[in-house]
């Protein structure tokens, strides 16, 4: 479960690997009424490469029920934030689902020498 503080706020997930992304299911809060789930409105998901850069981005305008399933058309990416601008975000769970493609580049040094 995650509620923020306010202001311009996110949530972000690294899938650790390059993925192509199908659909994400957002959870919202229903533990605390209507007061929890009229905040997961107007908020705009993500998927970033593994350099960070934005390869797809949604707006969701629409008030939230208990669970948001946004169709993401199987774009390549390797991490999912979700924001909000001037608000609280608030959610309880957040499930991408997809095939993974590739594993994430790696920066460090390998054991094996190479010529």
């Amino acid at each position: 479960v995650t509620h923020t503080l306010g202001g311009d706020n996110w949530w972000m997930v690294n899938l650790q690997v390059i993925a192509s992304i199908r659909d994400v299911k957002i959870y919202n809060r229903m533990d605390c009424g209507s007061q929890c789930t009229s905040l997961l409105n107007q908020f705009v998901i993500e998927v970033l490469d593994y350099d960070m850069q934005i390869v797809s981005s949604h707006a969701h305008d629409d008030t939230a029920g208990a669970i948001i399933h946004l169709q993401m058309g199987n774009v390549e990416g390797s991490y999912i934030r979700i924001s909000v601008s001037d608000k609280y975000l608030v959610l309880a769970e957040v499930e991408v689902y997809g095939t993974k493609l590739y594993d994430s580049p790696t920066f460090a040094p390998t054991s094996i020498p190479t010529t």
